[in-house]
């Protein structure tokens, strides 16, 4: 007998900086290396500093990934050392009971909780849940609670004007042919027209030493304290970074940015990743899947 699914999607979740990890020292020492690491090898004159910060970011992406993996490898790997070590453990003092034997046992157990809170914890803080239960079966509870999640979330089908649509990557254009009606102006402007509009209103000037110093390049003062007034725990953007990250950074990749925004101004134009935004979908409760649907950015 063979099952076959139709329209599965096989694209991964877009890639988030778990903020946790922000907490390790080992890895903000890491990644602060990484920084210096790029600047040191890829700062040239002939690179601008738009390009240099947008390819900062995708080269530290890829070594958090990188780290991330490694340390979830070594933590699993150690997981099952501990495991085996216990059950050895108590086979021997089953048979011959000591103290030493018992103290051993409990520093191991010890460690092997805490490896196990880690994963916990980080289970928690994605199904944002307020409950806490010890042993093993709060993993697969969670687990169980984060699939439901996953699952209440998803957008399986919608009414489009040819019928109910299925399949994942034609609900995907709909919503992109939607959204690009939407944000796209009806409105065809007659430049003469906006022209006498503008100069028939009396807008008050600014001053010449007001303008002067608004037109001086962003210092990292600004930066800085614009960066720690940044509302924290809020959905990062597309590039995944959230604000915590610039937050426990700022003091290191205030330069770039610095230069970045000033290459901008002069430019007139941002790097392209900074005009994107993400548009998420959300079901409204008690509605039809196919009329509740709501969007929130």
């Amino acid at each position: 007998m063979e099952v076959a699914f139709q329209n599965v999607d096989n694209q991964r979740p877009p890639w988030r900086l778990k903020t946790q990890l922000l907490s390790n020292e080992h890895f903000v020492n890491f990644v602060l290396s990484q920084i210096d690491f790029f600047m040191i090898t890829n700062r040239t004159p002939n690179i601008s500093a738009s390009t240099l910060w947008e390819t900062l970011k995708a080269y530290i992406r890829g070594e958090i990934i990188s780290y991330t993996a490694h340390e979830n490898k070594l933590k699993r790997h150690r997981l099952s050392m501990l495991t085996r070590c216990i059950a050895q453990l108590d086979d021997i003092y089953a048979v011959s009971p000591s103290p030493d034997i018992y103290k051993e046992r409990l520093t191991l157990q010890a460690e092997f909780d805490t490896l196990l809170t880690d994963q916990v914890t980080e289970m928690l803080v994605k199904s944002r849940s307020t409950y806490y239960e010890q042993g093993d079966k709060a993993s697969k509870l969670l687990a169980h609670k984060l699939r439901q999640l996953s699952s209440s979330s998803q957008i399986t089908k919608i009414r489009t004007s040819s019928g109910i649509s299925l399949d994942p990557g034609g609900i995907n254009e709909e919503f992109k042919r939607f959204y690009q009606s939407l944000y796209t102006s009806e409105s065809k402007a007659d430049t003469l027209e906006l022209d006498d509009f503008f100069h028939s209103l009396s807008v008050p000037s600014v001053g010449r030493d007001l303008v002067k110093k608004l037109e001086q390049p962003i210092t990292v003062e600004e930066l800085s304290n614009a960066v720690k007034s940044l509302q924290s725990g809020r959905s990062p953007g597309p590039d995944g970074y959230s604000t915590e990250f610039y937050k426990k950074f700022i003091s290191k990749i205030a330069p770039i940015l610095i230069e970045m925004y000033n290459d901008a101004f002069v430019n007139g134009a941002l790097p392209h990743t900074l005009t994107q935004a993400t548009i998420c979908v959300i079901l409204k409760k008690n509605k039809d899947p196919l009329d509740g649907i709501i969007p929130s950015n």
